[in-house]
Order: structure tokens, then C-alpha cells, then sequence
């Protein structure tokens, strides 16, 4: 686990810090799980050396059942944990290699309960399918009667894992708690993220004997994210939330770089996580260009006229306002619409005609055609994400225009279409070229093969979210270079966006300052823009 670290703002706005005499009573509580933790490896040798045979259709790589061993002492020596292996190394098969192992090994079938994101409930079944068949499977999702059925069949017992959405794990969590859980089990995207949010509390009130996180991504991105992981992993520590809250209330004289090494020591017994660089060397190396493109005379006016509404509801800049005020936040979204495509303003002529003006209108779809153009020669096949719907729309109707044939998919797009669209663009034979997808909905739960080529038209906060969706042409058995291309305007947001993203991406298992520009970023853009627009 890296060193963490912290801005001074954030350090005094937001960072809980322990008392010196509550910190050494949790440290010495922390001791004693690694203790036991280092007695299990004295006194055992792993469990597993080579592939389990009750895992079946494939065999496990070494550092996966290195994974499965440490899933397993973990679980004699009754501790929770978070299994966070970079993304594509198989985190989902380890995991359900200890509940097939609790079961062949220790009579132990369940019941287990599984959170995941609604967009990885099929592949999750689809893995469970493959490597374990032998386990009774309950996918809990569904409308109101269809659910209804399923509670009957989860009170009758008759079943070892029950699989289901954050959304329906909280919406009928009034029943699932009275369950009496062996491992609860949280995949990518859970919602631990502050002790006093709603999601966090419901999914706090779920009794079960272990509970297990999994996630490829950087976790803690900020300190009560962290402090939420912390007290859902060591509850017993605390007889409450509140209590824990206490331990970690705020002092002002505490020193930013000891609480830092605090949480690092708190948590670090707790995390496994290895990085594909390091211990999967057959994955291909990831190449990245930026291209850059100008705004076109309609961006730059609709670039100016923001520049002039930012004067008036900032007149004394921005550096003096609350970057959390809904005007800032406005005025984000809207300098990226513009970068863009000015159509998202609704300036596109009557009647909407596909023509050349979806491209010659905005700087980046100039890019983005030329750059079609010589992949669709090399015979490259795409995917291309943006983090907005009405844009993919646009992308759409240039795709349709330039005879590109492309699928299309974002939030609204339901399960069955999302599958078959999928499998007919990973088809061999598939004369399909793009796949144009919204960064949130595209970045989970997918795979696509026969491409290795991504196209970010713009990119997010959070550089984590683009990194997953990196990842849908970045795993074990890929065997091209994946090459990734993000476009970005010259001179504006994007900039601040780019390089914000880019640092953030070098900082793994940090606890991070928030994912969102300062104020006083922005004013540097704002006036570097209205230097090379003027």
C-alpha cells in the first residue's frame, strides 16, 4: 500500500484525526489481528499450491490462488478484508474460489450474499456458471412481484448465494437483513462512502459472520470514504458509528503526516493489492496519445459568452467563492459541453440534417473523423466513450452519416439489448466497427475482444472511472498493444481536467484530495482562455 496523502485545505476542512490515547487503543486492537494473522502463516503453509480441482472449466493463475490463500486465512482468523487487484486480474474468480472452498473443504455452503452493480449482475452469474456449477444460485433482482417470488425461495433456504444489486439490496433490505449471512460481499462501485449516508447505514444494518470488499480501483479517495471502509471492516472495534466518528473527531493541532501514517497502519492488514504490472507480464503494455483539437468559431463564441456570465456571477473571482456552489458547478459543465460540441446547446439548424456539420462545427469531431478515418483503413475496430448521453447521440447520427456501422449504449439501455449488442460486436466475423458507449455505463461489467483500441472524446474528474473503462479491452488474454486516444480542446477546461486526471492516476490506494478542480485552477484557465480566444 502506498504512502497517503493529503492537501493541507483538505487536511483542515475534512480530515477526522485520532487522540493519541484512542489511537494507540485502536493500533494495539489492529496489532492483535496482525498478530494473528502472522501466527496463521507461521504455523500453516497455504492451503493451496496448485489449481483446486473443484474449481472447474479453467485453470487458476499462481498469484490468483496466492489470492485465494489470503481469502482463507482471512477467514480463520475471522477477519474482514478488501481484495483489490488491479482490474483483469480475476478478483470475481477468487472470490468465488473461497466460497466453492468454505463449501468442498469446510461443509460451510452458506448462505452467502453478493452486492454488485446492476451492469456485472450477468457476468457474475456467468462466472459463477463456469468455474463453481455446483452452487445454488438466487439472482435477486427484478420488479416488486418478481422480487416477491424470489423472498419465498431465499425463506425457504434453498440456495447457497444470493446475487443482487446495490439498488435492490437497499431497497429491500428491511428483509435481506434478517438473513443470517455467512459472507456479505461487495463488488465494484459499493457505496461505502461516508458513515452517515443512507446507503452506507443500510448496508451497515446486514449481519453476517465476514464481510468482503472488492475493487479494482483506487479506494479512499477521500478521508471519510476511508473512515467509512475502516469502520464497515472493523466494526467490533467500536460499539457504534458514533463512537468511531469520536475516536477520529477533528483536532486542530494534529499533524497532517501522523494521520496519515495512522490510517496507513489501520488499514493496511486489511488489503490485498497487486497490479497487473506487476505479476502478469503476458498483458500487452497500454500506449496513450492526447489529441489535441481547437474550438471552431461557434465553440468560440459560446466559450466567450460563458466567460462573460462567469464575470457577472463571479465579480470578484472565482478564487473567492465555495467551489461546491451550484454556479461553479454550472459553469463547469457548461465550458465541457462547449469543448464538445456546440449542438448540445441547441444552435444546430432546422430541420436536423446528418451532414458535414456535425463535424465541421466542433474542433474535436474534426479529430475524431480524421482519426476514424485512418483506423477504419487499418481495419482497427473501436470503442469510443463520452461522458455524456446527448453527445453519444451526436456521435450517433456522424457514425450513420459516415456509413461506420456502431451500436450504442448508455443507462437506458436494458440488460438483453446490452448482451446481444456486445456479443455481435465481439463476433469475428462482425463487420461492426464502433461501439460508442457513456463512460459510467460502458466502464463496468463489459468485455470486448477483437479490439484493442479506445477513444476517450472527453475525459473524467476522475480518472479512475476512465481507467475502468480502459479496462474493457485491457485484461488477461488480450494480445495487442491497447492503444488509447483522448481528445481534448486547446486552452480550455479539458486542460485542467487532463493534468488533474493524470496525477490523480499516479496515486493508487491513496486517500486523495477531492477529484474536482480548484477554484483557483479554474480562474488560471478561464483567464489563459480569454487570452488566446480575445
Amino acid at each position: 500500500m502506498d504512502s497517503i496523502q493529503v492537501s493541507d485545505k483538505e487536511y483542515e476542512e475534512l480530515t477526522p484525526a485520532l487522540s493519541e490515547e484512542s489511537f494507540q487503543h485502536l493500533l494495539g486492537q489492529i496489532d492483535i489481528i496482525s498478530q494473528s494473522l502472522t501466527s496463521n502463516n507461521n504455523n500453516n503453509n497455504n492451503v493451496f499450491t496448485h489449481h483446486p480441482e473443484f474449481i472447474q472449466n479453467g485453470i487458476m493463475r499462481d498469484y490468483q490462488i496466492e489470492g485465494l490463500n489470503w481469502l482463507i486465512k482471512m477467514n480463520e482468523c475471522g477477519i474482514n478484508g478488501i481484495l483489490a487487484d488491479e482490474l483483469g486480474l480475476g478478483k470475481t474468480l477468487q472470490i468465488i474460489s473461497l466460497l466453492a472452498y468454505l463449501n468442498e473443504c469446510k461443509g460451510i455452503k452458506g448462505p452467502h450474499l453478493i452486492i454488485v452493480p446492476l451492469s456485472t449482475v450477468h457476468n457474475w452469474l456467468k462466472e459463477l456458471n463456469k468455474w463453481y456449477l455446483k452452487a445454488r444460485v438466487i439472482k435477486y433482482q427484478g420488479d416488486k412481484t418478481t422480487r416477491d417470488s424470489l423472498k419465498k425461495e431465499i425463506q425457504l433456504g434453498q440456495f447457497d448465494i444470493c446475487l443482487t444489486t446495490y439498488e435492490c439490496s437497499i431497497q429491500d433490505a428491511s428483509f435481506l437483513i434478517r438473513v443470517p449471512w455467512v459472507y456479505m460481499i461487495l463488488g465494484e462501485g459499493f457505496p461505502i462512502n461516508n458513515l452517515n449516508s443512507k446507503r452506507t447505514k443500510a448496508l451497515m444494518s446486514y449481519k453476517s459472520q465476514f464481510r468482503l470488499l472488492s475493487s479494482g480501483s483506487p479506494l479512499m479517495n477521500d478521508l471519510q470514504e476511508a473512515l467509512a471502509l475502516c469502520y464497515f471492516l472493523i466494526p467490533n472495534i467500536c460499539t457504534s458509528s458514533e463512537e468511531f466518528n469520536e475516536w477520529f473527531g477533528t483536532k486542530d493541532n494534529e499533524n497532517q503526516h501522523e494521520m496519515v501514517e495512522k490510517l496507513h497502519k489501520v488499514m493496511k492488514p486489511f488489503i490485498m493489492r497487486r497490479l497487473k504490472s506487476q505479476i502478469e507480464k503476458s498483458i500487452p503494455p497500454k500506449n496513450t496519445t492526447v489529441l489535441h483539437a481547437d474550438l471552431t468559431l461557434m465553440q468560440s463564441e459560446l466559450y466567450k459568452n460563458l466567460l462573460a456570465k462567469y464575470k457577472e456571477l463571479f465579480p470578484n473571482g472565482l478564487s473567492s467563492q465555495n467551489g461546491s456552489d451550484q454556479n461553479f458547478i454550472n459553469l463547469c459543465m457548461q465550458l465541457r459541453k462547449v469543448c464538445n460540441h456546440p449542438y448540445l446547446f441547441g444552435v444546430e439548424p432546422e430541420p436536423k440534417i446528418n451532414g458535414e456539420h456535425l463535424i465541421t462545427n466542433s474542433g474535436k469531431m474534426m479529430v475524431l473523423d480524421n482519426l476514424l478515418r485512418a483506423l477504419k483503413e487499418q481495419d482497427r475496430k473501436v470503442l469510443i466513450f463520452t461522458q455524456m448521453s446527448k453527445m453519444m447521440e451526436i456521435i450517433d447520427r456522424y457514425m450513420k452519416f459516415r456509413n461506420y456501422k456502431s451500436h450504442k449504449l448508455d443507462g437506458s439501455t436494458d440488460f438483453h439489448s446490452r448482451e446481444a449488442m456486445v456479443k455481435s460486436f465481439n463476433e469475428e466475423s462482425s463487420d461492426y466497427f464502433a461501439f460508442v458507449l457513456t463512460t459510467r455505463a460502458g466502464g463496468l461489467g463489459l468485455r470486448f475482444e477483437n479490439t484493442n483500441t479506445v477513444i476517450f472524446y472527453d475525459s473524467d474528474w476522475n480518472p479512475i472511472l476512465d481507467l475502468m473503462a480502459e479496462d474493457r479491452v485491457h485484461y488477461i488474454g488480450q494480445t495487442l498493444p491497447v492503444h488509447i486516444y483522448r481528445l481534448t480542446c486547446k486552452h480550455t477546461i479539458e486542460e485542467i481536467i487532463l493534468q488533474r486526471s493524470e496525477l490523480k492516476s499516479q496515486i493508487p490506494m491513496n486517500v486523495n484530495e477531492v477529484l474536482s478542480p480548484t477554484n483557483e485552477d479554474l480562474e488560471k484557465i478561464l483567464k489563459i482562455s480569454e487570452i488566446h480566444l480575445n
